[in-house]
């Protein structure tokens, strides 16, 4: 890490769907086989369908060197924009119409659809990278001339200074219907968010705490308002207090029944300081810090790899290496104070990795444990993600609906569908993981594994790196005195920087940022992203991988332009949420396309009791009880601030019935025609096209990926209500 400083089993099997004015509902876990006679019930979530209101963080790193990457990133944001607020009119296939609509309420041409409907409710922020340098002697948070903490608050700055924002509030706010006074003109949302994208700036501290800054904002219950240091010798660091003004903003800005987005930009791995641990900071103190035994270069595993600064455990002998317990400034660059901490220090300073993908997944956390997984259900909190923030009784977001973005320093040639044609995107996360993609460039950051491809190990010695790698080769830097590691991809500036701070006078005269000799400097750098990615790869389909380094900055009319294939890739693994969702796996159904389900659709009424007068719903069944008081127990639940669930509101939506062959049933319009809803149709349908023979129309799944071409059709009124939440429960072994 290199710093740029100043510079149970049951009878029924139930499964919750968050959905609001919904289309369909997604089956995330399998369905356990249940034996028919006993007296439980389990309560499995399926992610929210039909998402119409969506919360994007801007993650972006602000410090020296993001300059050139925030400006490929303002210039994408148009891309963004328009793909959320117009989406695409495709065919079946998913293939673009050559002629796109200017507008979201323009038609498609015959045979293309939009690929899922225009997001007419959009919050926008950005945080930065900066949170000072928790109690350290550098990066300087009183310091007027930069932004080196940011303290985890939404940026409002702009290119020409303070950039107005929705209410006041810190983030714009897409509303073309004017239902809550924000933007409604989309070109203004383009600006401001552009704006705000550049105002961000590169003059924060080089210790990024990119990873730290999103959970600050978004879940840390607590988040400290100062640091205390008290104590002879290196003084303990104590978090103080509550930042007041990160509740308020994370409860203005995060919905609970939204789709979240984090999108980081970054061209450095991540140095989230723990602060829990009392004397952390003080790694990255201007003074040289305790080396660590000579075991931690080799193998920081070993149980006798340890600081000097505290002595060998029991059962290990003092080690030569700490007769000279600290390093020489020489040896120890205030540049590298985050990179391969085990190794060099002995202990490892940092969150560890765990501790976000928890943040983004996990309903209950802890917030005194490092990784804030729970060890005492006592100090267990409901992670705020996973919260109804208004105290409102809101539909609570499901953990499906929480996507990690990282556009990061990766080489784009081995994240993409095809390193000839970065246009057609980057791979999912099966197919990266496929491809070995994790092993290989990678690793696992927690357990100090590194990357088997040497174009990921973070050194400042030069790697077997082969012939043309995207790095443009390892520099000679191995010196006794290391200040920066090598790169992991490079790519051309639009513009050559002739005061480019990488290629001064003295500098490597093998740099492939820099012409012959030196300056000007004509390319741009980015580093490995360990941390970054391993949290994607923990979150699993839930993470999104691109690159930091683009293939083409200079023709805008290409697909591969900056980082619109970084923007494309998110929007298409987003899509299969905002356009209502198909089943990863099936529902048996019996010969005449019935499945032994029901659905029970569960909600707040002021009235205190059950209204089941809306066409298409009946009251719950008495035999169905237990699974009204299993999705009750369900700890996504909306609650009041009483803590009690606020659900009070219990219907059983209709599964529509009749023949298979008969068209004129109902059950065969839901299952078969594009659009049922002139029939007066009220209630749901199953549809499955890998079936022998089908259940339905395939061509009405069509759009969902191949694997997942299965539907929990709502049609009519039977659709979700607005604000409700839908179970459906399977008897005995019915999904799979």
């Amino acid at each position: 890490m290199r710093t740029k400083l100043g510079l149970s089993l049951g009878l029924m099997s139930t499964l919750v769907i968050g959905i609001a004015a919904s289309s369909g509902g997604c089956l995330n876990r399998p369905i356990e086989p249940v034996e028919p006679r006993t007296t439980s019930t389990i309560v499995e979530r399926i992610t929210q369908a039909g998402v119409d209101k969506i919360d994007i963080v801007l993650a972006i790193d602000n410090s020296s060197s993001m300059a050139d990457k925030q400006q490929i990133l303002a210039a994408a944001v148009p891309d963004l924009v328009d793909r959320l607020v117009n989406p695409l009119c495709v065919d079946k296939m998913g293939v673009a119409q050559g002629t796109q609509p200017t507008t979201p309420t323009a038609d498609c041409a015959a045979g293309f659809d939009r690929e899922f409907p225009p997001i007419l409710d959009i919050n926008v922020g950005i945080i930065s990278s900066s949170l000072g340098a928790d109690g350290a002697d550098q990066c300087n948070p009183t310091d007027a001339t930069r932004n080196n903490d940011d303290r985890g608050h939404l940026i409002t700055r702009g290119a020409m200074g303070m950039a107005a924002t929705y209410q006041n509030k810190g983030f714009l706010a897409w509303d073309p219907n004017g239902k809550r006074g924000g933007t409604t003109d989309p070109a203004k949302l383009k600006a401001g968010l552009t704006d705000l994208v550049i105002g961000t700036g590169q003059i924060g501290c080089g210790y990024e705490h990119q990873l730290e800054s999103v959970v600050r904002f978004l879940v840390d219950p607590a988040p400290y308002d100062t640091i205390a240091k008290s104590g002879m010798g290196i003084p303990t660091a104590t978090p103080m207090g509550v930042d007041q003004t990160v509740l308020q903003q994370r409860k203005d800005f995060l919905r609970s029944n939204s789709l979240l987005a984090v999108v980081m930009l970054t061209d450095e791995n991540d140095c989230s300081i723990n602060t829990l641990g009392g004397q952390n900071y003080a790694v990255i103190n201007a003074a040289p810090w305790f080396r660590g035994s000579s075991v931690c270069a080799t193998n920081p595993n070993d149980k006798c790899c340890y600081s000097c600064g505290l002595g060998p455990p029991s059962g290990c002998a003092m080690d030569a290496a700490c007769a000279t317990p600290k390093y020489s400034a020489a040896e120890d660059s205030v540049n590298l104070r985050c990179w391969n901490q085990k190794k060099r220090y002995g202990f490892d300073a940092l969150f560890p990795v765990k501790r976000y993908v928890n943040a983004f997944s996990q309903t209950s956390i802890e917030a005194g444990q490092a990784d804030l997984g729970v060890k005492d259900t006592k100090k267990a909190v409901q992670n705020p993600l996973f919260t109804d923030l208004s105290g409102t009784g809101q539909t609570v977001r499901d953990p499906g609906l929480v996507f990690f973005a990282g556009i990061v320093g990766v080489p784009y040639q081995v994240a993409a569908r095809d390193p000839a044609d970065l246009g057609k995107g980057f791979k999912s996360f099966d197919q990266l993981t496929t491809d070995g993609f994790w092993e290989k460039y990678v690793g696992d950051p927690d357990t100090h594994v590194e990357p088997t491809d040497p174009i990921m190990v973070e050194d400042y010695k030069k790697r077997n790196v082969p012939a043309g790698s995207p790095n443009g080769g390892d520099r000679s830097i191995d010196t006794a005195a290391p200040g920066d590691v090598q790169y992991t991809c490079i790519f051309d500036l639009v513009t050559p920087n002739p005061m480019g701070s990488d290629c001064k006078t003295g500098t490597e005269a093998d740099n492939p940022l820099c012409t012959a000799g030196g300056q000007p400097q004509v390319k741009a750098k980015a580093y490995p992203g360990l941390r970054e990615l391993a949290v994607i790869h923990g979150l699993g389909g839930q993470g999104i991988v691109a690159s930091v380094c683009p293939q083409n900055v200079t023709d805008d009319k290409k697909a591969n332009y900056g980082y619109r294939p970084a923007v494309g890739t998110i929007i298409d693994r987003l899509k299969a949420k905002l356009g209502g969702q198909c089943l990863p796996r099936k529902l048996n159904a019996d010969p005449e396309g019935n499945v032994p389900c029901i659905v029970i659709e569960a909600s707040h009424n002021d009235a205190g009791q059950s209204d089941c007068s809306t066409p298409g719903r009946k009251a719950v069944d008495p035999t169905h009880k237990q699974a009204v008081e299993a999705a009750k127990a369900d700890p996504l639940a909306p609650k009041g601030p009483d803590g009690k669930v606020t659900w009070n509101n219990f219907c059983e939506i209709k599964q529509l019935v009749g023949k298979p062959t008969d068209q004129n049933s109902d059950k065969y319009k839901c299952q078969n025609l594009p659009d049922p809803t002139p029939t007066n149709l009220d209630g749901w349908c199953y549809i499955d096209a890998a079936a022998a023979p089908p259940v339905g129309d395939p061509a009405i799944v069509a759009k969902c990926p191949p694997n997942e071409q299965r539907l929990v059709r709502f049609v009519g009124q039977g659709q979700v209500q607005s604000g409700a939440t839908a179970l459906i429960s399977c008897s005995g072994d019915s999904a799979q």
